[in-house]
């Protein structure tokens, strides 16, 4: 299977991993999806993923994942990019293929984008170094060694972004203390996703929600700070 471009995609994918623990103890089958979850994740982004703990119940057909933790890029000072509270998932079962999910729930989301000017831009078009940016750049490469035409090995009927926290921080030259602007999208929905469609699907929404916001706060910081930040529109 290919990896997918978008993080919190890809912990989708990685339920398809839970569905062959159809047996054995609960506590094992439970500490199993969570390493399963974990390897799937970190194997995706590259990036070190730890988990509180998984929850597989079988006879509702339920998945729930907690506190969820994607370590930051090296030269990145946050320390983590992503963490996630819970994601509960309802599946028609755990044996069907392609995995068939009716809804998944992604709550309390909160997101670290670190941003740093480029003393020698390599990229005009985009002046600003980005972790998420990237990281994308970094799983994009992956994906071309491990690309397939495989037919999609999952369907989600209906996923929910409940309570996303975006936090971006910018490091200017000659200030010790980045510049911070919080923000909150209260809700993201997206309906008939599968793993093929999901990195379309969940870029368009996260540029409408994220890119948005975050391009106003930089055209106003660029009033203040002219010279260090171009006027190029933001990208990722």
């Amino acid at each position: 299977m290919a990896k997918k471009s978008i993080i919190i995609g890809g912990i989708a994918i990685a339920i398809c991993a839970v569905g062959g623990l159809l047996f054995g103890v609960d506590t094992w089958m439970d500490q199993q999806a969570k390493q399963k979850v974990e390897q799937e994740l970190s194997s995706a982004t590259g990036l070190e993923v730890v988990s509180a703990e998984a929850d597989v119940n079988l006879l509702k057909q339920q998945v729930t994942i907690e506190d969820i933790r994607f370590a930051n890029l090296n030269s990145f000072p946050s320390p983590h990019l992503l963490k996630i509270d819970r994601i509960d998932i309802k599946t028609e079962g755990f044996s069907i293929q392609p995995l068939k999910i009716e809804t998944m729930v992604i709550q309390d989301i909160e997101i670290n984008l670190d941003l740093q000017t480029r003393i020698n831009p390599q990229s005009p078009e985009n002046p600003l170094k980005i972790n998420a940016q990237e990281l994308l750049k970094q799983i994009k490469q992956q994906e071309k060694a491990d690309s397939s035409s495989n037919e999609p090995d999952l369907q989600i009927q209906q996923m929910q972004f409940k309570n996303i926290q975006v936090k971006a921080n910018l490091k200017l030259p000659l200030r010790s203390n980045p510049l911070t602007h919080q923000f909150q999208i209260p809700q993201i929905t997206l309906n008939d996703v599968t793993d093929e469609n999901m990195p379309e699907k969940m870029s368009t929404a996260l540029k409408e929600e994220i890119l948005t916001e975050l391009q106003v706060w930089l055209d106003q910081q660029r009033g203040v700070f002219p010279s260090v930040l171009k006027s190029n529109p933001l990208s990722l």
